[in-house]
């Protein structure tokens, strides 16, 4: 057994999570993104300070009443104390839905900005980065974190001003009536600081840590469903259930802790109300039995104090919402933090696109790609492919062809060495250039939620009909296009027409044909062994011709189509060549054909 004082160090998880920001960065970043609704928070402080103000009517009417009773004041004040109470209700009811609205108002436009900034921010971020992160962290954070930033800034701002509000201006009317009043109210001071305190203490971590133990939950749950197929085909459906039960029951752990804190917080919130009220009510029988204030003022004091016990235990009760809402809004502000790799990103769709572009060519220099720091999946890789050349890619499994495809296409960062277009670094491609110069197809498709249309012009929004029934055409769509129930104005994607695997091929064939690059990376984008592969790879033939192709090969029968093959083993390249050539000469690549070829796969 391993002693674990000398077994080596376990990888942090936290470590590879996307990172936090400060507080004070979090805040700072929500004022800029709040600035066009600056009016709007303007109002909603004017309006809840005028809703505060009329809390004061209650205590003061109520002792000018007990003053009434007791004949201190003449019996017509009894009218005017009514008056006063009722006016200053209706006016506290319509200035609190005011303060709400304008509230509303100025921190649902900044956390509309935030999230559309940090969903952008995301979006351009590598993707090597986000996967080390793992998904399950980046969903929590665009959607628990912002759920918990938005139910704070609905419910919990209004409420913190206008407790706020109260708490003070209570205690100036305390100093109107006696100042030592006030002076009484403030010996429950210290007691709700030092208990404010030894909560902020001993939740912050705990939210924190929080946070991280639901984004790890969610990674399970994501990875349990992506992984279906695998997780039945080899029966460890109960191993992912456990690793999500485990998951789970640190999460509640961790709110159990949470409750057990706030507990403790309210319960010492308690006892300083009763010592406060206590020095209050101790403070009027000395004043009243001097005869220096009447019985309506000591009730006036008294009340003041206990319409204090809401305000102060909803002000330090939302420092709750406030340290989840803060521990959230710092995770979403950390994602932009993160800088953008210096290689291109592809624009979001629907910008606009110049095309055709020429075919260019190709020339990888030493490229090194790494998934994991230290541990390189192409190793100094290095080739030449002409302007219009097509070339294929082979090699088993794990070799790094599509490692070598997406970084051509501008989808990988390079750890060292360097790919150039045309004579131009990748890394000095402008975006849009980029994408137009360069395309790529997968072997996994995604179809978007719309029509048909819809799909299609997310690579070119200003696409005709024409222009999108020519592109399905060429790449032999248009047959079953035709029999949709509505053309090209047939719902696709989620809930709607479902489309075949090679419908999705050459639907994102189709895309490529739009854009018409000068680059085209297919990345087994033709392996779906049915009886139509041998139509998708002619699709592909037509969609490639004229261009500069890197073809990475399931098939070999597109192999030997291709003007030359390049074979990868272990992350480099072993064998490069015709097909006649590479055939003529033992090596990787001929006992790959002559496999094969004998399986009886070609004939498909």
């Amino acid at each position: 057994m391993t002693d674990p004082k000398t077994a080596p160090p376990v990888p942090d998880r936290e470590q590879s999570l996307l990172p936090r920001a400060s507080g004070r960065a979090a805040a700072a970043e929500l004022l800029r993104l709040a600035k066009p609704w600056a009016g709007s928070g303007v109002l909603a402080v004017l309006s809840l300070l005028l809703a505060s103000l009329a809390t004061l009517a209650v205590p003061l009417g109520v002792g000018a009443m007990v003053d009434v009773v007791t004949g201190n004041r003449p019996q017509e004040a009894m009218f005017w104390a009514l008056g006063a109470l009722l006016g200053a209700a209706a006016l506290g009811g319509v200035c609190t839905w005011l303060g709400g609205t304008f509230v509303a108002r100025f921190s649902e436009g900044a956390l509309a900005r935030l999230r559309q900034k940090v969903i952008g921010h995301l979006m351009r971020i590598r993707l090597v980065r986000i996967e080390r992160a793992g998904l399950g962290d980046v969903v929590s954070r665009v959607s628990a974190d912002v759920e918990r930033v938005s139910s704070a800034a609905k419910s919990g701002v209004t409420q913190f001003v206008s407790a706020t509000f109260t708490i003070v201006l209570t205690l100036f009317g305390l100093a109107a009536l006696d100042y030592r009043f006030a002076l009484a109210g403030l010996v429950a001071v210290p007691l709700q600081l030092w208990t404010l305190w030894r909560y902020l203490k001993k939740s912050a971590p705990i939210y924190a840590e929080q946070r991280v133990a639901e984004g790890a939950r969610a990674q399970e749950i994501l990875q349990s469903q992506y992984g279906r197929s695998t997780i039945d085909a080899f029966g460890v459906a109960e191993v992912f259930l456990g690793r999500i039960g485990a998951s789970s029951r640190r999460t509640v752990d961790l709110e159990r802790s949470v409750v057990r804190v706030l507990t403790v917080f309210f319960g010492r919130l308690n006892a300083a109300e009763f010592v406060g009220l206590g020095c209050i009510l101790a403070t009027g029988f000395w004043l009243y039995s001097a005869g220096e204030v009447s019985l309506g003022a000591c009730s006036a004091a008294a009340l003041f104090f206990a319409q204090l016990f809401n305000p102060i235990n909803l002000a330090l009760g939302l420092f709750d919402v406030v340290q989840q809402a803060g521990s959230a809004l710092t995770r979403l502000v950390g994602v932009l933090s993160v800088p953008i790799a210096e290689a291109p990103q592809r624009p979001v769709p629907g910008a606009a696109l110049v095309g055709p572009v020429a075919a260019k060519a190709i020339s990888v220099r030493d490229l090194v790609v790494s998934y994991r720091p230290g541990h390189p999946v192409l190793h100094a890789v290095s080739t030449e492919i002409g302007i219009g050349e097509h070339v294929a890619v082979v090699g088993s499994s794990g070799a790094g062809k599509s490692t070598l495809g997406s970084a051509i296409n501008g989808d990988r960062e390079a750890e060292s060495g360097q790919i150039l277009i045309g004579g131009v670094p990748l890394s000095d491609l402008a975006p849009d250039e980029l994408r137009s110069s360069v395309a790529s197809v997968s072997q996994k498709t995604h179809v978007f939620s719309g029509t048909l249309a819809e799909d299609l012009r997310l690579v070119k929004p200003r696409a005709s009909d024409e222009e999108l029934h020519a592109a399905l055409c060429e790449v032999g769509a248009g047959p079953w296009v035709a029999e949709l129930p509505a053309g090209l104005a047939t719902l696709v994607g989620a809930g709607g027409q479902q489309l075949s695997a090679v419908q999705e091929q050459q639907l994102a064939l189709a895309r490529i044909a739009l854009i018409d690059p000068g680059i085209v990376v297919l990345d087994e984008a033709t392996a779906e062994d049915t009886a139509n592969s041998r139509s998708l790879e002619q699709a592909a033939a037509r969609l490639i011709a004229g261009k500069t192709a890197v073809v990475i090969a399931h098939r070999l029968s597109q192999a030997a189509a291709a003007d030359r093959i390049i074979v990868m083993a272990e992350g480099r390249i072993v064998q490069d060549g015709t097909h006649e050539e590479l055939l003529a000469e033992p090596g990787r690549y001929r006992g790959l054909w002559d496999a094969w070829t004998a399986s009886g796969v070609e004939s498909a």
